[in-house]
């Protein structure tokens, strides 16, 4: 008796698992239940960008790093540790500057396991520092070629066999350099603890690193836009000084490179870029017409050109995207 009442038991039950089963799959597709254990989504966007003078302050701030470093690494060969303390702090007084400045991501994740979540939102920055040698007065890229130059022998590698094969000889090949603040500041950091320690091979073997660590990429289709980019800013620098045939010879150079880019670019981007061509040669007549006139002082400048830099700058930073 008992085994009969169990067997129905178990009858029943069946019963009301398959009816369940059944009413469920006629609401399947109205509403689908997640079964997952856990999910997670990631979700990126930029920050404010930099403006023109904005990016060139932090390029600036970048190579006079690189500048602090070579000048450190003088004083070291000379023996001067006091010279190279001050050196070392001065270039990371600049790293810290740099990281305020540097450009930001805005990062949210979203995690969640059953009644469980986890929600976060922080601000990225991107430590690489990109550097545009053009807008020095005198060049921060020599002391590190040198260092690359001398690590490459050291591995046995010859002067025409560099990264990304490029020759490391080959100076101007690079299209794009960057500093990685967080790895120079690592560096500095060391090299400032052997300084005080007077280990001065250590420290110099440390500077040396953050010089040989400076990111070059090269892109053959970007050869073009690094020319125009150079001489947008040589042709502020020449009409801030009334120099206006450099500018004219800047402008022209500049538009004959944007012409070469034109014929490989994006079609998305063409109708930017041949706009901004239009706008340089306008520039460049405006130049024409005003070249004979004397300035003798900013208040002689005419009207026409006096918003030039201006204008330059921000095609410059148009170009500088482009990258």
């Amino acid at each position: 008796m008992r085994k009969m009442k169990w067997f129905g038991t178990l009858v029943c039950a069946g019963a009301f698992s398959t009816n369940v089963f059944a009413t469920s799959q006629k609401h399947s597709h109205s509403q689908k239940k997640d079964s997952s254990r856990i999910k997670a989504s990631v979700f990126t966007k930029p920050g404010p960008k930099l403006s023109s003078r904005e990016a060139q302050a932090l390029s600036l701030t970048a190579g006079e790093i690189i500048r602090e470093t070579d000048l450190a690494r003088r004083d070291l060969q000379d023996e001067n540790l006091k010279g190279a303390q001050s050196d070392i702090g001065k270039a990371l007084i600049l790293v810290k500057i740099a990281e305020r400045a540097a450009p930001k991501t805005i990062l949210e994740t979203k995690i969640q396991s059953g009644k469980l979540s986890f929600t976060d939102k922080r601000e990225i920055p991107n430590y690489i520092i990109p550097i545009y040698d053009e807008l020095e007065n005198v060049s921060v890229m020599s002391p590190v070629f040198a260092a690359k130059k001398h690590e490459a022998e050291k591995q046995g590698v010859s002067s025409g066999e560099g990264p990304l094969g490029i020759g490391v000889d080959e100076e101007m090949l690079q299209t794009k350099v960057s500093l990685d603040i967080g790895l120079a500041k690592s560096q500095l950091l060391k090299a400032q603890k052997a300084v005080k320690g007077k280990q001065i091979k250590i420290a110099d073997r440390h500077l040396e690193r953050l010089e040989t660590d400076v990111i070059f990429s090269y892109a053959q289709e970007d050869r073009p836009l690094l020319t125009v980019r150079a001489n947008l800013i040589l042709a502020k620098k020449a009409l801030l000084s009334s120099r206006y045939k450099e500018a004219q010879a800047a402008l022209d150079q500049a538009h004959s490179a944007l012409e070469e880019y034109a014929k490989s670019a994006n079609p998305s981007r063409l109708s930017a870029v041949n706009k901004l061509e239009d706008k340089i040669k306008a520039l460049d007549d405006q130049i024409k017409e005003e070249e004979g006139k004397k300035v003798n002082s900013p208040k002689d400048v005419p009207p026409a050109l006096s918003a030039a830099p201006h204008h330059l700058d921000h095609w410059w930073n148009k170009v500088r995207g482009w990258f």
